[in-house]
């Protein structure tokens, strides 16, 4: 497979702020080989449920004050195959410390598709403590992800250093590193299919009978949802498949059916640097210490991608440094990878102007900085699921399209699941071919909180208001100021809502905290 991409022209310090630091925890994307005709056929597909749960040790760590109970949940890998395997999902129950809480839980599904649950207790303990002091909060590893087994990790780099290698040994030569990804890609779905997975099951419909398998072996007669990122659109799922079985819904980040990922988010991250550009400008602050924040960024992009600037890197084994090539391009990536998280959308002004006028500091320490040794994202149900359900609704020419369109963001397609090589991966992992409702919206009456930031670059927040379109009983709340992807765990205000709502499903949650206590962060400048 060969990237159809035209190769990139190559394409001390003031210390940076304390907010260059903070990395994106909920990033998990920054997403059916099934033939059957219609929404009912596709979802009761699945049936019947046959998951049996056993209680176990915790794999985590434990959280001061706070019970956890652990076990594991078998299911069919594949439930309309009589002699299916099973395979075993991991789950954790985060128990409300109030004695008089509510029966019904809130299940926590997460984005990706393939990011890890379970990992995040802590994190979901703290950033959702409004809802955990009325609830008991549910957490599972979905098929293919965490803790669950089979894990469809497709290897992990143990360090930066490792990650960044070989892009050191290519020189820079963007389109040779998207190529290299494929091929890690062509080989994890080899090994996959060799070891006997059945990628045409990790799929929505399927983790959604899981989460009704694991709802009948708790116990709960019903129960709430949170989903985020990709855990909306399951969560939609969900809602077609048992909707008798959910009392209220809180999509933050909605990831409709009917959206395409993978060339959507072209126009969803040119829209939200313009929208950085636009909000500089109204704000005085940030204007005078950005005359032209909009051209500062072009002309850095353009400076990079011909003259790249070199940036040491420290080998851990060795002790030696090299030089890792920072184009113009990475730098976008970078700013794509930033832009999820709503702490650090304040500081990209000042990121911006500092890469424009050479200091690299930031990206020294980015390069510089180990990543986990555990995998917190599942790559291989991350390609799964997508060429399941979303990617190959899309053609070669919409994604040259897309990028062609939004040249601000055409970086992403160095990007193995932004590029059209995609769709080869797909047919090579034998999938590729997906039911036409899951191009299709779902419509439902199940009580619906849809959530969403106004810098969120790939659920855009017109998202919301076209899942809401056909959910009956929904509440959209306006868009959080500034905010990126999943702001209901970036925000106080927006956890209250969120615990409010599931309270009462009836009610359009009061969001009037915001005004009084969060607003929109000013811009960082000095």
């Amino acid at each position: 497979m060969h990237s159809r991409l035209t190769p990139a022209r190559h394409v001390h310090p003031p210390r940076m702020p304390r907010q260059f630091r903070l990395f994106c925890v909920v990033a998990s994307l920054c997403v059916l080989a099934l033939t059957t005709p219609t929404a009912q056929a596709r979802v009761t597909s699945a049936a019947p449920l046959a998951g049996s749960f056993a209680p176990g040790p915790c794999p985590i760590e434990p959280i001061a004050g706070l019970t956890i109970d652990c076990g594991s949940l078998t299911v069919a890998e594949s439930r309309g195959k009589a002699n299916s395997k099973t395979i075993q999902l991991a789950v954790a129950v985060l128990r409300s410390p109030n004695p008089a809480r509510a029966a019904d839980p809130v299940l926590f599904l997460q984005g990706g598709p393939g990011g890890a649950t379970l990992a995040l207790a802590q994190f979901v303990a703290l950033r959702y403590a409004p809802v955990l002091a009325q609830r008991d909060i549910v957490l599972i590893d979905q098929r293919g992800t965490g803790f669950s087994r089979p894990a469809l990790n497709c290897g992990a780099p143990a360090t930066t250093t490792a990650m960044l290698r070989a892009t050191v040994l290519l020189n820079g030569d963007r389109p040779a590193i998207v190529q290299q990804q494929f091929d890690v890609l062509l080989a994890c779905g080899a090994a996959l299919r060799s070891a006997g997975v059945d990628l045409a099951s990790y799929n929505s419909v399927e983790s959604a009978a899981d989460l009704e398998d694991l709802r009948v072996a708790l116990g709960y007669s019903a129960w709430n949802i949170a989903g985020f990122s990709y855990g909306t659109r399951l969560a939609l799922t969900a809602m077609e498949y048992r909707p008798q079985t959910i009392r209220s819904v809180v999509l933050d980040s909605p990831y409709p059916r009917q959206a395409n990922f993978h060339t959507d988010t072209f126009a969803g991250f040119q829209r939200s640097l313009e929208r950085l550009f636009n909000d500089c400008a109204i704000e005085f602050a940030c204007l005078a210490a950005y005359p032209n924040l909009a051209a500062t960024f072009d002309t850095m992009v353009a400076r990079l991608n011909t003259t790249p600037a070199q940036i040491p890197l420290r080998d851990p084994t060795s002790g030696q440094t090299v030089y890792v090539p920072l184009s113009g391009d990475d730098v976008v990536s970078v700013i794509f990878s930033l832009m999820y998280q709503t702490e650090v959308i304040p500081v990209l002004p000042l990121l911006i102007n500092e890469t424009a006028k050479g200091n690299y500091a930031f990206f020294t320490q980015l390069f510089n900085t180990p990543v986990p040794t555990q995998p917190i994202s599942s790559l291989g149900t991350l390609v799964a699921v997508q060429c399941n359900e979303d990617v190959s609704f899309a053609s070669a020419r919409d994604f040259v399209v897309a990028r062609d369109s939004n040249r601000r963001a055409s970086p992403l397609a160095f990007t193995s699941i932004f590029n059209e090589g995609i769709l080869e991966i797909c047919t090579a992992w034998g999938l590729g071919t997906p039911a036409g409702v899951e191009n299709t919206p779902v419509r439902s009456d199940v009580p619906t909180l849809l959530v969403r930031g106004a810098y969120d670059h790939v659920t855009q927040p017109e998202f919301a208001t076209l899942a809401a379109q056909t959910l009956s009983r929904s509440f959209v709340l306006d868009p959080y100021p500034r905010g990126g992807h999943v702001v209901s765990l970036s925000s106080p205000c927006y956890a209250r809502a969120v615990a409010s709502f599931f309270d009462d499903p009836t009610k359009r949650p009061n969001t009037s905290c915001l005004a009084s206590t969060e607003g929109p962060q000013p811009f960082f400048v000095r």
